[in-house]
């Protein structure tokens, strides 16, 4: 099976954009969606949880391949990860750590911190 067969889920991609002041500057960043349904295949490995004093927070190791050609960065997001049904595979953000590229897809490196 290859990995584009596996790819049974779907993505949303949101990528920052920035306008500048009029000084030249940029200003804050606003996410806006750059892939509505990118094809993925999402799975979580490991978790660690990290307490403090007054809250704590689990950390998931979680990663997802997409396809060779998806123009994604590390400076991107993925708000959402939907089948193909629509039901919520996995809600919150994902933060793009790294993109690694194979031979037939991208595999990206995802933190997700949930308070």
């Amino acid at each position: 099976m290859s990995a584009r067969q596996t790819m049974t889920q779907r993505a949303l991609v949101q990528r920052a954009t920035t306008v500048e002041d009029e000084y030249g500057m940029p200003g804050p960043a606003t996410w806006a969606t750059h892939i509505a349904s990118l094809a993925c295949r999402f799975w979580q490995s490991t978790e660690r949880e990290l307490a403090g004093s007054d809250k704590s927070a689990v950390i998931a190791d979680v990663r997802a391949i997409v396809p060779r050609t998806a123009d994604v960065r590390e400076s991107d997001r993925i708000n959402g990860i939907v089948d193909r049904r629509g039901t919520v595979i996995r809600a919150g953000i994902l933060l793009i750590e790294s993109v690694v590229p194979r031979r037939d897809h991208q595999e990206l490196v995802l933190r997700g911190i949930t308070s």
